[in-house]
């Protein structure tokens, strides 16, 4: 049996430029799927293949210079590229949902974080 993936690495691209300093990404997909029942399945309930759906989120540290998330508008469409360290990488295309939880540790000289929250705008490749 092989190890787990661990965490280190993998890629964020935005619009077409890296994003640097990424900590962290998370994909969600998922389909909407449609139950029923009718005279034909037997008193058992049945689904329907539904609307497939996707976001992410990147939590990164902001350097003031990322050029691939300072000029990003919430609400904006772009491209994006998520890379696991495994080399899995997943693409499409996006709006801007939120640039959330941008905070800055004054009290403790931490560093400026952020999440950028995205929802997908049509279809996607898993590779």
């Amino acid at each position: 049996m092989a190890d787990p993936i661990t965490g280190i690495g993998g890629d964020v691209s935005l619009g077409g430029s890296a994003v640097a300093h990424v900590r962290k990404f998370s994909l969600n997909r998922k389909a909407n799927i449609a139950k029923y029942a009718s005279s034909d399945t037997a008193g058992y309930e049945k689904s329907a293949d539904g609307i497939k759906e996707w976001d992410a989120s990147i939590d990164i540290y902001s350097d003031g210079g990322n050029a691939a998330v300072g000029s990003l508008a919430v609400g904006a469409k772009v491209a994006v590229v998520l890379t696991s360290v495994a080399g899995k990488t997943f693409t499409g295309n996006c709006r801007i949902d939120g640039i959330d939880n941008l905070e800055a540790d004054i009290e403790g000289s931490g560093m400026v974080a952020m999440t950028l929250n995205v929802t997908g705008h049509g279809t996607y490749t898993d590779v």
